[in-house]
């Protein structure tokens, strides 16, 4: 019959020793997160570190709630000889004893719902089902036990299982202070458990974050690969069109009428912005395979803002918009001259195309040991939402997607100017108001660290090296 036992409280005992045991408990208990060692340290604890087996405690099992599957799983046993005949004899292997949660009749399933403890004299109480009343007692005669305690495990209000004590005494001879320090142990165990199920959980996820990850990041290597391999098919016949069609237009010496000049116009626009669009992938390519490579030299910078702004002055005239040049004059700087170009020619050509009145404005500033670079335009501005999109690749900001009709833009511009600012060692950076326009801008070195862009390509080429190898 079982019963329930009742503590007198921990004031009946003798307190320094209770606290010294469970403190040497709790250190045991707590000094691993890993769920697997936990839940062995928690049936093995008091046999070993308080030498329990004296005094008749020969095994020790816990049980925890299974929630989705809604049953009572047995976890782990101590390793004692008692409980290795107990595996011995039992016609269910230990990891399959489950006990349905609706099982209130057996008294594990009791002292969960209940959060008190059980003791008993009779096994059947606490193995049937999924045992029978004669499997159960006759395990229990074969190993001489005479009494078994259930023991609640709780932690923040919730149950989270149960542990049972079997020994070889009865339950008259189980004493106070063993009472107490098993009714505070199972409260550690409690504690125990909850955080090496947290961070079993945080470990498993890390891990399957992890997998995710890698598995990413050979998905957008395979895709850069494509794109790599895509861009350079499709740069020779582009070339071929380009050419034959320029042959076309300006050898022929057919007279073409006005319907068909706009069809080859048009056709002529669409080539070049195709060509735009290979030769921005192919930029990409090698900046991130580590193929990109600056050809610095001394450069009047002046100069090549002044011919950026020249590239653009039929299509700002077209929407009637002014290109203001900049007042100030800066000079000579180290530079990849091209590039410099390339970067002024985005920038120009974005501002030029969102906006509609007003004009764009360009600055030139003298920063000590970099020369930082203003375009402002009056266009409709960028919302704070889209800030952090439009620099990266294939970002555009919704006001652009809702004007850009036409869909001559394809998000890249702006993520490969910061992408070759970043490679000659300078910054960018936009500020704008909606309504009001933007200004972008950008600082690039007098003098940029030769040896750093070196070092920076080298270590690419070994990044794309070590990934080609994996």
């Amino acid at each position: 019959m079982s019963k329930s036992i009742t503590s007198k409280g921990i004031t009946e005992t003798n307190p320094r020793q209770l606290y010294n045991a469970l403190w040497r408990l709790e250190k045991v208990i707590l000094d691993s997160l890993d769920f697997t060692q936990v839940v062995q340290k928690v049936v093995d604890s008091l046999l070993e570190e308080l030498e329990y087996m004296k005094l008749g405690y020969e095994i020790i099992v816990l049980a925890l709630v299974e929630e989705e599957k809604h049953f009572l799983k047995r976890i782990s046993i101590s390793k004692t000889s008692s409980a290795e005949k107990a595996l011995k004899y039992s016609p269910i292997p230990f990891p399959e004893i489950d006990i349905s949660l609706s099982e209130e009749r057996n008294l594990c399933i009791k002292a969960l719902n209940t959060g008190k403890p059980y003791s008993t004299e009779y096994w059947p109480d606490i193995l049937t089902p999924p045992f029978t009343v004669d499997q159960a007692t006759n395990i229990q005669s074969r190993l001489g036990i005479k009494n078994s305690m259930v023991f609640p495990i709780v932690s923040k209000g919730e149950s989270l299982g149960i542990i049972i004590f079997s020994l070889s005494k009865d339950m008259k001879d189980v004493s106070e202070e063993e009472h107490s320090l098993i009714s505070r142990f199972t409260d550690v165990v409690g504690l125990a458990v909850q955080n090496s199920r947290l961070y079993s959980s945080l470990e498993q996820r890390t891990r399957e974050l992890g997998k995710a990850n890698k598995e990413l990041k050979q998905l957008d290597s395979q895709k850069d690969e494509f794109i790599s391999i895509a861009s350079h098919e499709l740069k020779t016949p582009i070339s071929i069109i380009k050419t034959n069609l320029w042959m076309f237009k300006h050898v022929s010496e057919k007279d073409f009428t006005e319907k068909q000049n706009h069809f080859i116009t048009e056709m002529d626009w669409g080539i070049l912005r195709l060509s735009k669009l290979v030769n921005n992938l192919l930029d990409i390519s090698r900046i991130q395979e580590g193929r990109f490579v600056l050809d610095v030299a001394t450069t009047n910078i002046d100069e090549v803002i002044c011919n950026s702004i020249n590239n653009f002055k039929e299509a700002s005239d077209q929407k009637g918009l002014k290109l203001i040049p900049p007042k100030t004059k800066v000079g000579n700087i180290i530079v990849d001259k091209d590039r410099l170009t390339e970067v002024l020619d985005n920038f120009i050509s974005n501002a030029i195309k969102y906006t509609e009145k007003g004009g764009v404005k360009v600055t030139s500033h003298d920063q000590k040991d970099e020369v930082k670079i203003n375009i402002t335009d009056t266009g409709p501005g960028i919302a704070k939402e889209d800030m952090g999109r439009i620099f990266k690749k294939f970002g555009r900001a919704k006001e652009g997607l809702k004007r850009d009709t036409v869909g001559s833009s394809t998000g890249l511009g702006l993520y490969i100017n910061k992408r070759i600012l970043a490679e000659m060692g300078g910054k960018v950076g936009v500020n704008s108001r909606v309504g009001k326009g933007s200004t972008f801008w950008f600082t690039i070195p007098k003098k940029p660290n030769i040896g750093m862009l070196v070092s920076k390509r080298q270590n690419k080429k070994n990044e794309a090296i070590k990934n080609a190898k994996l």
